[in-house]
């Protein structure tokens, strides 16, 4: 329910966008992106409802809630930040794709190093990666996949805008969820079927 939660980004990217920068939407983008994340709630809450984990520890699920509402946040003004660019651009074209995932990586590695460094868990991803070396050609296959699934993201940020990535996103994590009910045979009743047509 959590990863498809997240996929409630395109109301974030819309509403940031719309009042931090000067691009506007049509009422049937603002429809559109209502309904999606309607749907989305209205398909979550079945899994959250029968949850064994709400039952267990409502603390831990508030705190990832929060997680959850902080990530959303950071994504719609990650999405404005990345819409200003794109108007910066004249023509765009696959060399700027490159150059604004390029940027984006290289901060989040300087983030992401600072971060885990200073809450210690640098230190003990070394110490994992040393005793389990084999590990290392995991990542690096990881790497090269993430790779190759963010440049085809931030080309489409580039050609499309950060509003249609953020559905197109919805619709994969909508759609890998589902063939994972499919392919896993998850017990699904008509509610289920019915949800996601919504």
């Amino acid at each position: 329910a959590k990863v498809l939660s997240k996929s409630c980004k395109p109301i974030s990217v819309i509403i940031f966008t719309s009042l931090l920068t000067t691009k506007t939407y049509s009422i049937t983008r603002w429809l559109a992106v209502v309904i999606i994340t309607v749907g989305i709630v209205i398909f979550s809450i079945d899994e959250v409802e029968n949850s064994e984990t709400l039952q267990k520890s409502k603390r831990l699920i508030l705190t990832g809630d929060i997680l959850l509402l902080i990530s959303i946040f950071c994504d719609g003004l990650t999405s404005t930040f990345q819409e200003k660019i794109r108007k910066k651009e004249d023509k765009p074209s696959f060399v700027s794709c490159i150059q604004l995932m390029f940027l984006m990586n290289a901060v989040g590695m300087v983030v992401s190093f600072t971060v885990t460094s200073f809450i210690g868990e640098f230190g003990e991803s070394m110490r994992f990666i040393m005793a389990y070396p084999e590990v290392l050609l995991l990542l690096f296959a990881t790497a090269i996949l993430q790779s190759f699934g963010q440049i085809f993201l931030f080309f489409n940020i580039i050609m499309f805008g950060t509003l249609t990535t953020s559905i197109l996103q919805t619709l994969r994590k909508f759609l890998t969820i589902l063939g994972a009910i499919v392919i896993f045979k998850d017990a699904f009743d008509l509610l289920k079927v019915i949800k996601p047509i919504i």
